[in-house]
């Protein structure tokens, strides 16, 4: 797992009374010579865990030099500050490049390692005898395995097998060390302290008549108001495991009366669900199919017709980078995750966080569970990152819905994001000091009730926990997208700020949300935004379909030639509560401008009146945004018929036969100015 909590391990001091011979050699041992033959620096972001660092946990000897493992070494993104400036300019609402993502392509171009830093990091961690088994399409991981002998010599580390709070973990004495020049961030693998776990518990057995038990994914759409279905779109999914068989589907199907989805590589279009089994797989943990079920059968309910794309990992450890780089480097734009680890000092894995970046970066939503052990358990990676969509529980029934035992609070060690806003002071724990860094959830929806699902070649009813909260966000916005791109409107990109926006809007808050005010997760849930459940569950429709108000308020008529300033007031509807930062196209007959709208939800642009007189429209037109529909407003436009005087200006007489140049001059009566491109007609009449 990650290699530990944030901080710098020191060896605890000892009386020695060995002589200077063995004080050389036992140094040799704890920091080989080796190691640390060139310049190195530590990886503060991976010290030693803190039982070990304590002195709290009890040492159970040291690791077999032959154990084998997987380490990810973790490159830095180029130019990390900029990086940081461009994803807080496009996840802040009202910015100027507010949701203009980068492609995946530009992300490699302009931000990811090159491959001048891979072939550094590859070639020295190969010198030093690690594996190199691949690296991350962007660059930012390099896979290897190693075993604990060529650790403890590369890293300049001991690992030591240890116990505490009734866990045996690996751990490594120190942070590790590589030379400063490799741009090599961090380090994971080396220690299993830190445990990712699923969030959902389950009863398999034969339920009792009419056959099933608990609610499915329909229930849910229906209870949260997702209108529509997911066919032609796709929803990613990341854990570990294996494969479920195609008779598990068969057997939901015919118990739910639904559409079985269909298992294969082949499987791509509608119903389809492909498993990609990362570095094979984990053939070890049969223990999360329940959590595999759960996440494809009820998004599949949620969001009928959907494909879906399960990626599973080798292990709940270091194979989970691997997993999120993968899933953030696809084409897939909403990725459910209904896994984390609760533990104290809420420790962050540099490689996921990096992955989860370029997710941000490029669009995708990555939507996490935040774990069902409740707020006294402290902090839950990764549903803190500043690049996720964290997702706490609610219980559906009994009615109202109210907050359950799912985690939530603040953390330090994790900054809160740009969009992150409206949420008061955040406490560490309850009753504790204020926290100014990463708060969590962000959103919440059942994770209590009961659900019926099929796994393993048995019903079962289970409660499924936050890790069924998420896969309700996920697979409902996967509905939006596919309505949004129907209607001509953008997807809703990373989908966090776009909630703060709306949550944020005294008109929107109580269309779109259910503001859940009853219960407690060790915080109590209360009016807005609070540590138990976020801003709440959401009436999805409402959400993602807001109606907004466009009036015109430009000039009704202009003279042929006039240059002219077109405008209009963008509202959400039924208030004056501006949009912010919202294009308004305009148009009078054949000229045409775009604006933008200001902080007051106004916009403007310029044209030049060419067409001839006559009466005409005036309109202004918002296309609609991720989460707001379209509306336009049109009003008469008149291009005026303007007094004007002709004068004959010419010679008055002339000979036979002799040419002359006849000559008129055509001017506003209003100003008395000659008028410019009209085509006047001279003639002789008979006298």
């Amino acid at each position: 797992m990650r290699s530990g909590f944030g901080g710098s391990g020191v060896p605890c001091r000892r009386r020695l009374r060995w002589s200077l011979g063995s004080l050389v050699v036992l140094a040799l041992a704890v920091t080989p010579a080796s190691a640390l033959a060139t310049p190195a620096t530590t990886l503060l972001s991976h010290a030693t865990p803190p039982p070990v660092l304590n002195g709290t946990a009890v040492a159970l000897g040291q690791v077999a030099p032959a154990t084998g493992f997987a380490v990810n070494l973790d490159l830095a993104p180029r130019d990390q500050a900029k990086l940081n400036s461009l994803v807080a300019a496009i996840t802040t609402a009202g910015s100027p490049s507010f949701g203009h993502y980068l492609t995946p392509a530009q992300y490699r171009a302009q931000y990811a390692p090159t491959a001048a830093q891979v072939l550094a990091a590859t070639t020295w961690a190969k010198a030093h005898g690690l594996t190199v088994t691949g690296v991350s399409p962007d660059n930012l991981l390099v896979y290897t395995r190693t075993t604990a002998a060529t650790a403890e010599q590369a890293f300049a580390v001991k690992l030591d097998t240890f116990r505490a709070n009734g866990r045996t973990f690996r751990a490594n004495d120190r942070a590790p060390r590589v030379p400063a020049g490799l741009d090599i961030a961090s380090v994971s693998g080396l220690s299993t302290y830190n445990v990712y776990v699923p969030a959902l518990t389950c009863q398999v057995s034969p339920p009792a008549p009419p056959g099933r038990c608990g609610l499915d994914g329909s229930d849910f759409a229906s209870a949260y108001d997702v209108v529509g279905d997911g066919k032609g779109q796709t929803l990613g999914f990341t854990l570990w495991g294996q494969a479920l068989p195609q008779s598990d589907y068969t057997s939901y199907a015919s118990a739910t009366g639904t559409t079985a989805l269909s298992v294969g590589s082949s499987a791509t279009g509608d119903d389809g669900l492909n498993f990609v089994l990362v570095d094979g797989g984990d053939t070890a943990s049969a223990n999360v199919d329940n959590e595999i079920a759960l996440d494809t059968e009820i998004a599949h309910g949620v969001a009928p017709g959907v494909h879906e794309t399960y990626w599973l990992g080798q292990d709940n450890d270091t194979s989970l980078a691997h997993v999120l780089d993968d899933a953030a480097n696809s084409s897939i734009d909403v990725i459910s995750n209904s896994w984390g680890s609760q533990s104290s000092g809420c420790p962050t894995d540099t490689g996921e966080e990096n992955a989860l970046q370029m997710g941000a970066s490029t669009g995708k939503t990555f939507y996490f569970a935040t774990g069902d052990a409740g707020a006294a358990a402290g902090c839950s990676w990764p549903s803190e990152s500043q690049y996720v969509v964290a997702v706490g529980g609610t219980a559906l029934q009994p009615s109202p819905e109210s907050a359950i035992e799912n985690g939530g609070g603040c953390t330090n060690s994790e900054p809160r994001p740009s969009w992150q806003t409206g949420i008061g002071t955040p406490l560490l724990s309850p009753g504790g000091n204020a926290c100014g860094g990463r708060a969590q959830p962000d959103v919440a929806a059942d994770s209590g009730t009961g659900t019926y699902l099929f796994f393993d070649g048995h019903d079962a009813c289970c409660t499924g926990g936050t890790s069924l909260a998420t896969p309700i966000w996920a697979a409902a916005t996967v509905v939006y997208n596919k309505h949004n791109a129907n209607t001509g409107r953008p997807g809703v990109g990373f989908d966090a700020p776009l909630i703060y926006q709306l949550a944020n809007n005294p008109t929107t808050y109580p269309h779109d949300f259910h503001d859940i005010t009853t219960g407690t997760n060790g915080f109590a849930a209360v009016t807005g935004w609070d540590e138990a459940t976020g801003w709440g569950s959401a009436d999805f429709d409402k959400l993602f379909n807001n109606p907004t108000a466009i009036t015109y308020t430009g000039p009704s008529n202009a003279n042929h030639g006039d240059t002219i300033s077109l405008s209009a007031t963008l509202d959400e509807a039924g208030s004056t509560t501006p949009l912010v930062g919202s294009q308004i196209s305009f148009a009078t007959h054949g000229e045409s401008c775009d604006g933008t709208t200001d902080g007051s939800g106004h916009a403007s642009c310029n044209v030049t009146i060419n067409d001839a007189p006559g009466h005409y429209a005036a309109i202004a037109a918002f296309a609609g945004d991720s989460v707001h529909v379209a509306k336009s407003d049109t009003e008469p436009f008149t291009v005026n018929w303007i007094a004007t005087t002709t004068r004959y200006t010419g010679p008055t007489s002339g000979d036979y036969g002799v040419p002359v140049t006849l000559t008129a001059s055509l001017t506003d009566d209003s100003n008395s100015t000659g008028i410019a491109g009209e085509t006047l007609h001279i003639s002789f009449g008979a006298e």
